[in-house]
């Protein structure tokens, strides 16, 4: 693919794997909203917003961000608060109700696996994930997108999902370190079947155009 000045290859599919992944370099906290709670979050909000009966979703209007509470971390000497992490934009085409629901669950389940880290601890090691009172919190990306391409034409579906949280800026967040391209493989690896077709997938970091992690 040639690099022009803007061009952005997580917004088009790819021939080299039957489902690509891209997962944003920028933090959004969830707070102790994580694993199968996060999960089950995401996937009812995208579910409510993205109508059974279409073809298409599109979030454009703040006013209308769907949000879920939580809790996070303030700044120094870090209190717990009560926040809310929004999702700020949802793209999304699809050719069926089982597709739909497809691209639902591998954001959600992306998002969830992102969670799926240890604590920082005593070492100095810093992950993602964090002590936030008793609980463990946690931030993920700012942005996950799933694109694949129908068998019977020369369409995609697709479905990109943005979260934020301003409430919030405690914590690392690093697409590249910790092996977090392995959680969002497994991740998608279980909704392999539903394509009836060989099954492939390729995950990356949006970095800088095709740049990958080092």
């Amino acid at each position: 693919t040639t690099a022009v000045a803007g061009y952005d290859p997580s917004k088009e599919y790819h021939d080299y794997s039957t489902v690509q992944i891209w997962v944003g370099k920028n933090k959004a906290g969830v707070g102790d909203v994580i694993g199968p709670i996060l999960y089950r979050t995401i996937w009812g909000l995208l579910n409510d917003y993205c109508p059974h009966n279409g073809d298409k979703c599109t979030l454009n209007n703040r006013d209308k961000w769907p949000c879920f509470k939580t809790h996070t971390l303030g700044v120094w000497p870090y209190p717990v608060e009560e926040t809310s992490t929004c999702i700020n934009e949802i793209t999304a085409e699809y050719d069926n109700e089982q597709i739909r629901s497809l691209l639902i669950g591998a954001i959600a389940g992306t998002f969830e696996a992102l969670t799926n880290q240890l604590l920082d601890d005593v070492s100095g090691v810093r992950t993602n994930c964090y002590k936030v009172g008793e609980n463990k919190g946690c931030n993920v990306a700012d942005v996950v997108r799933v694109i694949n391409m129908r068998k019977h034409n020369d369409r995609q579906d697709f479905m990109y999902v943005g979260l934020s949280n301003f409430d919030t800026h405690y914590g690392p967040w690093d697409c590249c370190a910790g092996g977090k391209r392995e959680l969002f493989d497994k991740a998608i690896d279980g909704l392999g079947g539903v394509f009836g077709q060989k099954f492939t997938r390729d995950s990356r970091c949006i970095i800088n155009r095709w740049e990958a992690c080092k």
